[in-house]
């Protein structure tokens, strides 16, 4: 069985585009929109990784991290974002945050996860 993912993007497509790569990668994957339900998520299955988009309204990405890190078992995280969050965010709230940018492509993402899951965290 694959390592578990939350996987939280407010763009539909994009969501089901990186749920799709994600699974034939072998990965169990929780997709939704809503950042409230991601946090349902974390809290019910307890994923090695949250990725979530970095830009959604009502909650961003970093904002929806630090709710998850409150949580009893606090999963590796990953920001997968068009633009990257500014990096004194990343440093002054969730430096142990990693980042990857959707221009990349499927295969970039797919190369940090495995890093994240190998390795511990790299926030570059």
């Amino acid at each position: 069985m694959g390592m578990k993912i939350v996987l939280v993007d407010d763009d539909r497509l994009v969501l089901q585009s990186v749920l799709a790569a994600l699974e034939a990668s072998g990965y169990q994957v929780w997709a939704t929109e809503s950042t409230e339900e991601a946090v349902e998520l974390t809290r019910e299955m307890e994923p090695d990784v949250v990725v979530t988009d970095y830009r959604m309204p009502l909650m961003d990405g970093v904002s929806l991290l630090e709710r998850v890190r409150e949580l009893p078992v606090v999963p590796l995280m990953l920001v997968y974002s068009a633009t990257p969050p500014p990096r004194e965010l990343l440093s002054e709230r969730m430096s142990e945050v990693s980042w990857v940018a959707k221009t990349a492509g499927h295969g970039a993402l797919l190369g940090k996860l495995t890093d994240l899951l190998e390795g511990g965290v790299d926030a570059s």
